[in-house]
C-alpha cells in the first residue's frame, strides 16, 4: 500500500509539471503566453491534379486542371474563426501528341469577381474546377466551376468556363445551378 500511494503521489507531480503552464520563447511582450506568429491558415481545399484527353476540331487535346492553396491570395475566414486559404486552379490544355502547351491561365476566385455578389465575396473562395460530360463543345472546352464559403464544397454559385483554341474566356453563370439568383427555379412537375 505504501508503495501503491508513493507511486500516485509521484504520477500526480509528474502531471502537474507535465500540464503546468509553459514557457515558450515565442510568447508576446504582454505575457498572455499567446504566440506571436499566427497558425499556418487551412487550406479550403484538398490538393489535386486531374488530366483528360479531348477532340476539339477534330484534333486530340490534353486538359489539365491543378488546384492548390492560394498562399499570395488573401485569407478568408469563415464563421467560427477559422482562417482558410483560398485555392487557385491552373489551367493547361496542350496539343498532343507534341505535347506542346497552347493555353495556361491560373484561376482565382478574382475571376469569378463579376458574377459574385460584393456582399459575400470576402467570404467565398473557389472551391475548384472540374471536368464534365459536355466539356468540349464544337468552339472552345468547357469546364466547371464553383465558389462558395470554405468548407461547404458542392455549394455555392456554379460556373460554366469556356476557353477557345484562341485563349479566349468566358465565364457563364450555369443555368442550372438554383442558388444564382437569375437561374429559374425548379417547380417540379
Amino acid at each position: 500500500m505504501k508503495h501503491s500511494l508513493s507511486f500516485l503521489t509521484l504520477l500526480t507531480a509528474f502531471a502537474l509539471v507535465a500540464c503546468g503552464p509553459k514557457s515558450n520563447g515565442n510568447a508576446d511582450a504582454s505575457g498572455s503566453g499567446e504566440s506571436a506568429e499566427a497558425s499556418e491558415p487551412n487550406p479550403s481545399s484538398s490538393p489535386q491534379t486531374q488530366t483528360q484527353t479531348y477532340t476539339l476540331a477534330g484534333k486530340p487535346y490534353a486538359v489539365e486542371l491543378q488546384r492548390q492553396p492560394a498562399k499570395n491570395e488573401p485569407t478568408v475566414t469563415d464563421e467560427f474563426g477559422t482562417v482558410f486559404y483560398d485555392s487557385e486552379v491552373w489551367v493547361r490544355i496542350k496539343a498532343t501528341p507534341a505535347d506542346s502547351t497552347l493555353f495556361e491561365h491560373r484561376f482565382t476566385k478574382s475571376d469569378f469577381r463579376s458574377h459574385i455578389p460584393a456582399a459575400v465575396y470576402d467570404r467565398f473562395v473557389l472551391h475548384g474546377m472540374a471536368f464534365s460530360s459536355g466539356t468540349t463543345g464544337t468552339d472552345a472546352f468547357r469546364l466547371g466551376a464553383q465558389v462558395g464559403e470554405p468548407g461547404m464544397s458542392g455549394e455555392g454559385p456554379a460556373f460554366v468556363v469556356a476557353i477557345s483554341l484562341d485563349g479566349t474566356i468566358q465565364i457563364i453563370p450555369d443555368d442550372n445551378d438554383p442558388s444564382m439568383p437569375d437561374a429559374p427555379a425548379d417547380l417540379g412537375d
